[in-house]
């Protein structure tokens, strides 16, 4: 089982932002999960909310700011009093800083139909396209998720050789997944870790037979961990990544 720090060690450091991630790297945990949306001028991001508040000193939605006005906003004080002035980083910085320690398994959050490209771009100018392994969460790499299907197409379209996957946000009855995910090239299968998905031995095993890596998120306890090791997913998100690998 391998363990993808969500946002970050977001139990540890503020989500989604740079004390996150290097905090991250120094505890081992180097293939880190994080959400990419784009700034009212097209500049792709990283932040999870639609809105601003929760996580910063801004009020309203985050696409109605540019970049060099976001940029301003303090995304660390309201974790705790060592985070003041912890910045919203944007998706160049963060490719930058992290080239290649880290798989970061990159979130396209919103829905703009230009953010595959544009993030695709960043990745590009960057140099996480040079020479890329499609092995799962190989160091140094990438993926891309959404929990928005089309987003997932088209980076898969734009870039047919990274991987992409599809995150589930509710159960849903399936007559075809498998054949649904291999006609679109899909290459991992996220549901929630409380999915039924989990209890289909039949589909679990079509997927695997496939190729198809098996991922799961929302983990809320360590018990989660252990439903997922029984269950057969290959890597999970959690916010204690630290705690999570003592239980395995």
């Amino acid at each position: 089982m391998k363990f993808i720090a969500h946002r970050g060690i977001s139990s540890k450091a503020p989500e989604n932002t740079l004390a996150s991630f290097k905090k991250s790297l120094i505890q081992g945990f180097n293939i880190i999960e994080f959400d990419v949306q784009l700034s009212k001028d097209d500049i792709p991001v990283i932040f999870h909310d639609e809105s601003l508040e929760r996580t910063t000193n801004g009020v309203g939605l985050l696409k109605n700011y540019r970049w060099n006005e976001l940029k301003l906003l303090d995304a660390g004080i309201w974790f705790g009093e060592n985070f003041l002035e912890e910045r919203i980083p944007s998706l160049d910085q963060v490719l930058k800083i992290f080239h290649g320690n880290s798989h970061l398994q990159i979130e396209l959050k919103s829905n703009e139909t230009n953010l595959s490209q544009i993030t695709l771009n960043s990745l590009q100018k960057n140099f996480w396209m040079d020479s890329y392994n499609k092995t799962p969460y190989s160091i140094p790499g990438f993926s891309l998720t959404s929990f928005n299907i089309n987003q997932v197409i088209s980076a898969k379209k734009l870039e047919p050789t990274i991987n992409v996957g599809w995150l589930r946000e509710k159960d849903e009855k399936e007559i075809s997944l498998t054949e649904f995910l291999l006609d679109n090239k899909i290459d991992m299968y996220i549901p929630n870790v409380n999915s039924t998905f989990w209890e289909n031995i039949e589909l679990k095993n079509s997927l695997k037979e496939n190729n198809i890596t098996l991922c799961a998120w929302g983990a809320k306890k360590l018990s989660d961990v252990n439903k997922m090791i029984v269950s057969g997913a290959e890597a999970m998100t959690v916010d204690w990544p630290e705690e999570a690998t003592n239980i395995t």
